[in-house]
């Protein structure tokens, strides 16, 4: 969905205040779903009791998909001889087998991105195969290709391995081990099964093609499907550093979803993570900078925006009533006509930018500087009767709410100007009242077309700031 094709309610009470639109059930909502980086937060992928952790004792078969025969201690303890596919315990120290069956490696996935939430993810592997025939006579005939996160987070282990088949597209869920299914399903040539980062099952991953970033190679060898290599490390100075090949560079306010070629910029120090600032019956991710309440150097992009517009960047704690939690999103305290009754200053002074506010201003806002990308389509001025009632729209009216319609420009919003929704169109807030139409922000429309900014009577019955209208022609 075109992010910028929002309804009435949402065009006019700010566009992501959803509480105002008719979401008034429970506590205030701020506009921004608790944040999701695609991998695990919040959701183990585990089966209900199963840590994953050392603590399986491999006695009571608890593993999904976990037949293979076992040896256990005999006391409780970590079981040895795992077999292939199933769970195991690492030697992260030495790299050696880890409790794995001979000529089998127990792999640790996903050893740098553990924490509280994110359970160990080592599993017995058959790695190293350099072909098909090296995988024969092992039940999974097939050698595939893998990424992984490893102990030291500079470096990737990228092993092959053998694997039932090897069938799945770019996106699709692919797997190492038998713990989901009893296949264990590889990408098609060309593609690597990453694991620890794009999927919230343990011992799953998405197959992605991978790429070599350099600060002057954006491409880093990627087709034209998707063009842009996303560094998954730090780029300094000339280093090279893999990479994901993904459909476009996304940055604040970009469109993401949770997949290898769609997620956000890998490519700063920023945290922008692709967040649901939607509902969860109408999700709507987007890149979005987040931060930690209390610590210092974030907020990368938010605060060269805000040095930029003259103003001061911060991270808006998202629940200020609880200090357990630190949750923030980066703010560059820019204005726009529905957040301060000023001009959009993201637009004039950053480009292709707009000054979007998530949450209410008074609970919670933070105001950022959304990148638009173009095309865009052309502002387009209303016509407003005495009584103040939206009567119809421009000649050569062009509907920005169909699907497959370009975004409005920064500053300009798709009203919906029929009851139904299916026909919008690019309206221009602005300020009533100014002395010159300079001031109002309708300048840009031509002088004959005799502009000015008027505030329909709607805004009122809907508590639209006051002093906020739309460019538009008295008829």
């Amino acid at each position: 969905m075109n992010l910028r094709h929002l309804s009435l309610c949402t065009a006019l009470l700010g566009a992501f205040a959803l509480a105002a639109c008719g979401d008034s059930e429970g506590p205030a909502d701020t506009g921004v779903e608790p944040k999701d980086n695609g991998t695990n937060t919040g959701d183990t992928g585990l089966p209900p009791g199963d840590t994953g952790t050392t603590g399986d004792t491999g006695t009571t078969g608890n593993d999904a998909g976990d037949t293979g025969p076992r040896a256990d201690a005999g006391d409780g303890g970590t079981p040895v001889d795992r077999a292939e596919g199933q769970t195991c315990t690492p030697d992260l120290t030495n790299g050696g087998p880890g409790n794995c069956m001979a000529d089998l490696l127990c792999v640790p996935w996903n050893a740098v991105t553990t924490g509280p939430m994110e359970p160990l993810q080592a599993t017995c592997a058959r790695i190293g195969c350099e072909s098909d025939a090296d995988c024969i006579g092992a039940g999974f005939p097939s050698c595939a290709q893998a990424t992984a996160f490893q102990v030291d987070a500079q470096n990737l282990l990228i092993p092959t391995y053998c694997a039932s088949a090897k069938t799945k597209l770019a996106n699709e869920t692919c797997s190492v081990s038998r713990r989901v299914t009893q296949a264990i399903d590889g990408c098609i040539d060309g593609l690597s099964c990453w694991v620890g980062i794009f999927d919230t099952n343990r011992d799953t991953g998405r197959c992605a093609e991978e790429c070599e970033r350099t600060a002057q190679d954006t491409n880093g060898g990627c087709g034209t499907d998707r063009p842009y290599c996303n560094p998954i490390f730090t780029i300094t100075g000339t280093a090279s550093v893999p990479g994901v090949c993904s459909e476009a560079q996304r940055t604040l306010g970009a469109s993401c979803d949770r997949t290898p070629s769609g997620f956000c910029d890998f490519n700063s120090d920023a945290e922008l993570l692709c967040t649901n600032v939607g509902s969860t019956a109408e999700p709507n991710l987007v890149c979005i900078e987040w931060c930690t309440v209390g610590e210092p150097d974030q907020c990368v992009i938010s605060s060269q925006d805000a040095q930029a517009l003259g103003t001061t960047f911060g991270c808006e704690d998202l629940s200020p009533t609880d200090p357990a939690d630190t949750d923030g999103i980066c703010s560059a305290n820019c204005s726009g006509y529905l957040i301060d009754g000023n001009p959009d200053n993201c637009a004039s002074e950053l480009g292709a930018a707009e000054c979007v506010q998530l949450g209410d201003g008074v609970e919670f806002g933070a105001e950022a500087c959304w990148r638009l990308d173009p095309p865009f389509l052309a502002n387009e001025f209303l016509l407003i009767n005495d009584q103040g009632q939206i009567a119809g729209v421009q000649p050569n009216h062009v509907n920005c709410a169909t699907p497959t319609a370009d975004s409005c420009a920064p500053g300009a919003v798709c009203l919906g100007v029929n009851q139904q929704g299916t026909d919008g169109a690019c309206s221009v807030f602005c300020r009533v009242g100014t002395a010159t139409i300079t001031e109002s922000g309708c300048e840009d429309f031509p002088a004959g077309d005799n502009i000015n900014c008027i505030r329909p009577v709607l805004f009122d019955t809907l508590m639209v700031r006051p002093g906020t209208g739309f460019c538009g022609r008295g008829v």
